[in-house]
């Protein structure tokens, strides 16, 4: 059920539910004030009928036996007849209506136990009328100065019952109405409030995967739903963002593949002519199978990368020594270091210890080094260090070349992101290096940066937290 919908029958039930309520208090007030009205006006009436009352003898007559009689007239004839509106009575001490001037002297309007409560303080009473007519009212007070002898007016309720009616009839009538507005009213504020809400459901079904600068409308009401526009466009950025990403990735992949494939294709045909001596087959077999070792490296980087992108585990810890692995790296590139006439300096403290994963964090050293010797001098140094900072262990890779290229820092971790375009085997790899370095670096909770040394240079630091163990001796290579 649409939600507009919903809304205007909860707002049509709650306002029945308020109008009956409302209402049924109302006219219970509106009749108990108009009650208390009408029986004010029999007190006043009481006290006038009681101010009329003659001093002395109370009217009673007794018979010789000491009983009360009354004429046979008044024994039979009820003061509580049809048409009656009002009317007022005085009742003696032996429970007999009083010949009193203005009042009925029928059949005593109260008796048992009524009447003796009467006698002792007001009574507010009500009694059926005959012949199904609107019940009265009865007041009935004792008279002080008349011992045993009560005063009663009374008044019909016909103009209680029939206001109480009336007002009745009125919240009949005008309740459904009312309950239909509160429902409609509530549908069309519903159906203006989610207004924006559907148009943005409507611009989000036409964006498409390629619509790369496709937005939601924000609202200028700067209310839930216009947070609401903003945080889904921000989620749209995200998504697009992905998305170029992802197709950036897929093509620079595809163009580094490309590259030893096709070398290796020609290569291969190169092998199969006819005219090709030994020396040349078993050259072009050694450039066949470095392209084989390039794809395979560009494959396991590219495995990598994505299990980190997954959140898969890339990386198994444990407390190593940072020597320990440092210094096989730099020995491993001593040759290469000695033919591009590079020194490398290891500066390692010993004792120094950190979680590690020994081939992945070789890995990292490995790539560092890499970049450092390929854009060094001959005659030039690369120091590789390794040193505490405070709770962190801080390994640098410092060289002397000419460092990055100021537009290239913000994007040296980006995938397939070089200093130049060259993407020859001479100049390097596939621009995945410092990616691989990143995603390598914060796998064991770390972090990695570059930048530039003021004296010329480049620098490469990785912070690792601990655990620390020194002894404040250093060790150099």
């Amino acid at each position: 059920m649409p939600v507009r919908i919903r809304l205007g029958l909860l707002f049509a039930l709650v306002t029945a539910v308020l109008i009956g309520a409302g209402g049924f208090v109302f006219v219970s007030k509106l009749t108990a004030s108009l009650r208390g009205s009408l029986a004010a006006t029999l007190q006043v009436r009481a006290a006038a009928t009681v101010k009329a009352l003659p001093e002395g003898d109370t009217g009673d007559q007794k018979d010789s036996g000491g009983s009360p009689r009354t004429s046979p007239l008044r024994a039979t004839r009820s003061c509580l007849t049809p048409g009656v509106d009002s009317l007022s009575q005085v009742i003696g001490p032996a429970g007999t209506a009083l010949p009193q001037a203005g009042t009925c002297n029928g059949q005593p309007l109260l008796a048992g136990t009524d009447l003796a409560t009467a006698r002792r303080a007001v009574l507010v009473t009500e009694v059926p009328s005959a012949q199904g007519a609107a019940p009265m009212l009865l007041y009935a007070e004792p008279v002080r100065r008349r011992p045993g002898t009560v005063v009663v007016t009374g008044a019909s309720l016909s103009t209680v019952d029939a206001a109480a009616w009336e007002v009745t009839k009125t919240l009949a009538i005008v309740g459904p109405i009312a309950v239909l507005l509160a429902g409609l009213a509530a549908w069309l504020l519903a159906g203006a409030a989610l207004a924006p809400v559907t148009r943005m459901r409507r611009q989000a079904a036409e964006i498409s995967a390629r619509d790369q600068d496709a937005f939601l409308s924000v609202p200028r009401s700067r209310d839930e739903i216009a947070a609401l526009a903003s945080t889904l466009n921000g989620l749209l950025s995200r998504l697009q963002g992905a998305l170029s990403q992802q197709r950036g990735f897929v093509a620079s992949a595809g163009h580094e593949l490309r590259t030893p494939l096709s070398a290796l294709r020609a290569e291969l045909e190169l092998a199969d002519h006819p005219d090709r001596s030994r020396a040349d087959l078993a050259a072009a077999i050694r450039a066949a199978t470095a392209d084989t070792d390039r794809i395979i490296r560009l494959a396991e980087n590219l495995l990598l990368l994505a299990r980190s992108d997954d959140g898969r585990p890339v990386v198994a810890l444990r407390t190593m020594s940072i020597g320990a692995v440092l210094g096989p790296c730099a020995a491993g590139f001593a040759g290469l270091a000695a033919a591009q006439e590079v020194t490398i300096d290891s500066e390692v403290t010993d004792g120094l210890t950190a979680d590690l994963d020994e081939l992945r964090f070789r890995q990292v050293a490995d790539n560092l080094l890499a970049n450092a010797l390929r854009f060094s001098p001959p005659g030039s140094t690369v120091v590789l260090r390794a040193r505490p900072d405070g709770p962190a262990v801080l390994i640098e890779v410092l060289d002397e070349g000419p460092g990055f290229p100021a537009d290239f820092l913000p994007r040296a971790f980006d995938r397939f992101s070089r200093p130049d375009d060259s993407r020859s085997r001479q100049d390097g790899g596939a621009g995945l290096g410092l990616a691989i370095v990143r995603a390598l670096v914060e796998a064991h909770h770390g972090t990695v940066t570059v930048g530039n040394r003021p004296g010329g240079g480049a620098w490469a630091r990785v912070v690792l937290p601990g655990p620390v163990s020194t002894d404040g001796q250093s060790c150099e290579k």
